[in-house]
């Protein structure tokens, strides 16, 4: 994997599906991690990212401040008319997004194979 990133509790490995940059986390998305989420976003080597998968298949948690990184991240491919999917939500996970209404704010798919060819 390229550009493995680790801050005890979140893990960040940055990988490439042609010119779609696919970020796979491990661990928990909180105040305490967010910022390696955000320090592979900014090091990506094209220098801006437009069309992006999140795998969050093996995250454990997710607190309010990882989910404003994942909404920052949105605005900003977005905002280079760019697209960002996530993938593999674990069910808990799935139940929160649901519950705060994510679910209809970001393109959600079960697996990143399914992510990368919708």
């Amino acid at each position: 994997m390229h550009g493995a990133e680790d801050a005890g509790q979140l893990c960040v490995a940055r990988t490439f599906a042609g010119t779609i940059t696919v970020l796979s986390l491990q661990g928990e998305l909180t105040v305490r991690t967010v910022t390696v989420l955000r320090r592979a976003v900014v090091a990506d080597p094209a220098g801006l990212l437009a069309r992006v998968v999140v795998d969050l298949e093996k995250v454990a948690f997710v607190d309010t401040s990882g989910f404003a990184a994942l909404a920052d991240l949105h605005r900003t491919v977005r905002h280079v008319a760019g697209w960002l999917r996530l993938a593999g939500i674990p069910p808990a996970l799935q139940q929160i997004f649901e519950l705060r209404g994510l679910d209809t704010f970001f393109d959600c798919y079960p697996t990143v194979d399914h992510a990368l060819t919708a």
